[in-house]
């Protein structure tokens, strides 16, 4: 996990990169919608969103293609 500065790093040999932002609620839903475009899938969780929600509020970045491929399999 990393602190989100507002620049998209590259996930390199990662499957995933994890941000810890500091912001409200509805803030980091849009960041995540607006992110969300090109090679990299945006997640966002923060605490009460949902029975499997992160204990801080996150942004999850993600590799479009792998995702897809994996959601074909299922």
């Amino acid at each position: 996990m990393v602190d989100w500065d507002g620049e998209v790093k590259p996930l390199g040999n990662f499957q995933a990169r994890v941000y810890i932002v500091d912001t409200d609620n509805e803030t980091l839903e849009k960041m995540s919608d607006e992110l969300d475009q090109g090679e990299y899938e945006w997640l966002f969780s923060y605490p009460g969103f949902g029975p499997f929600a992160a204990p801080q509020k996150i942004l999850i970045q993600q590799l479009r293609a792998t995702l897809t491929e994996l959601r074909s399999k299922l």
